[in-house]
Order: structure tokens, then sequence, then C-alpha cells
């Protein structure tokens, strides 16, 4: 299940610092051809979220909050991984989707999220897990995984989302 979410508002290119882009790139490349085993590239990808930087300056260029849907930025298009910021508003929220493939590691930067995971039973979404991830924690959410973020706290919410390989088009 591929949901289209959010509505691209711009892509930012400049303010990163190119070594940090140069690591997912370098993981998600490795872990294509296999080298390393699973849990290894699980524990150096979400590493890499968790220490990736962006500065106050940065932030108050790219973020764009509307209040009919969360808004989002391309970080450093490339074709290998998929860096994001999203813009979400109190209540604002993804619709439960997949990612295919992809490898999906998200940091909170600002605000507090809800992350739900699902199981499909006969065409229907069970949660089977919730919590709230805070500024700074990472969420993980494995390939073909059906999940959901919402805002439900009072406060605007930045995340910080990193896919490897890139999600389908």
């Amino acid at each position: 299940m591929n949901i289209p979410q959010g509505s691209l508002t711009h892509q930012a290119q400049t303010n990163v610092e190119i070594s940090q882009i140069l690591v997912p790139i370098f993981l998600c490349l490795v872990w294509s051809a296999q080298i390393l085993p699973k849990s290894v590239f699980e524990w150096l990808f979400k590493q890499f979220v968790l220490g990736f930087k962006l500065d106050q300056a940065f932030l108050d260029q790219y973020t764009v909050f509307q209040e009919d849907k969360y808004q989002w930025c391309d970080i450093f298009p490339n074709p290998w991984v998929e860096l994001k910021l999203c813009f979400w508003l109190p209540g604002q929220g993804s619709l439960a989707h997949d990612h295919a493939d992809s490898r999906n590691f998200t940091k909170v930067v600002k605000g507090k999220m809800t992350a739900r995971l699902y199981k499909v039973k006969k065409s229907e979404l069970i949660v089977i897990s919730e919590e709230e991830v805070e500024p700074n924690q990472v969420l993980g959410v494995e390939r073909h995984q059906v999940h959901e973020l919402i805002n439900l706290g009072t406060d605007p919410c930045i995340t910080f989302h990193c896919y490897c390989p890139r999600r389908p088009e």
C-alpha cells in the first residue's frame, strides 16, 4: 500500500554540509551490495539520523507550515537516498502508508509526533503499536511496514526523514 503524502514545498540544496549527505549515500550503496549484516546497517543508519545536524538558520529558511495539510522539503535530492524535512501543525498527519522496499528512520527535530504501526488483516488495518516520539528521538520503520505519523500535540512539529533506497515515485 503506497499512499502519496504531503506536498512538495521546495528543494533545499544549500546550507547542508556535503559530508552529512555522503554518509547515507555510502550506507545505502553498501546495503544494496549486501556487504553489511542488516543489524549493522540499521544501527549505522540510525546513528546517522540521530547525528544529522540542521542549524537554526537552515530551519528558518525552509520551514513552511500550512493549515490544509503537512508540508515537506527535499534536502539534497539524489538517486540513492531520500532526505526530507516535514512540517506538521497540531492535528495534521499522514495517512496509513508504507514505503515499499525503502527502510526509513525519522527523527523529531521540534515538537512531538505520534507514530502508529499497523498490521494488515483481511484488508483491515489493525494498530499494533503507538508511541510518542520526542525531540532527538528516532523512529525506525521496516520495509513494507504500514504506519502513520500524527501531530497530536499542541505545538507545531518538524521531522527529519531518511529513506534508503529512495521511495518509489
